[in-house]
């Protein structure tokens, strides 16, 4: 497993695939669609706005490096929005029907979230200090507890979420359906 972990910090092989990460997503996106089960693509559709939804709800109490957030779905987990993006895009892949497509997005999924958090959270404790530490402690990294809850629980600021550009997220699960259900159809009218 350290080879694996190593591999998904390698700095250069994660500022390439940053780079890439448009151009492969787009290629991704035109090769999908030929893959799609018309029947599967409701399902697909439902659990990418799920994933929407709880990035939106993320976005909305998330000010970066400005205040240590508590608030929202950061009081069940320190990391939701890892949860959020892992349901956006696997709600496209559930379309195609082929599990052992999600099985591999789901196995490389967790090695990037994990690897990504423990960067992360070095450079917040280095921003917030003991009030982090002490997050930390109470709340757990990805599995949702309820130690924390307040009233602030059900926070959600508009402002916050489209200053965090969760907007996006929304417009790229709308697009990307949309362009999925006007491949199928057109493939249905040409046959």
């Amino acid at each position: 497993m350290g080879a694996v972990h190593r591999l998904f910090n390698h700095k250069g092989l994660r500022l390439g695939l940053k780079k890439l990460r448009v151009p492969i997503s787009l290629a991704l996106a035109m090769g999908l669609p030929w893959f799609v089960r018309p029947e599967l693509l409701a399902t697909g559709a439902a659990i990418s706005v799920l994933g929407v939804l709880i990035q939106w709800w993320c976005f909305a109490c998330l000010e970066k490096e400005k205040v240590l957030t508590i608030r929202g779905p950061y009081q069940l987990c320190r990391n939701p929005m890892y949860l959020g993006r892992y349901l956006l895009i696997a709600g496209f892949l559930v379309t195609a029907g082929a599990w052992y497509v999600i099985g591999a997005y789901t196995i490389v999924y967790y090695f990037y979230m994990v690897n990504r958090v423990k960067r992360e959270e070095p450079v917040l404790e280095g921003i917030f200090g003991q009030p982090y530490r002490d997050y930390c402690r109470d709340v757990n990294r990805f599995f949702p507890g309820f130690k924390r809850l307040d009233g602030s629980f059900f926070f959600f600021s508009t402002r916050i979420m489209l200053s965090n550009n969760g907007h996006w997220n929304l417009l790229s699960v709308v697009v990307g359906y949309g362009y999925i259900y006007a491949m199928l159809e057109w493939v249905v009218n040409a046959a």
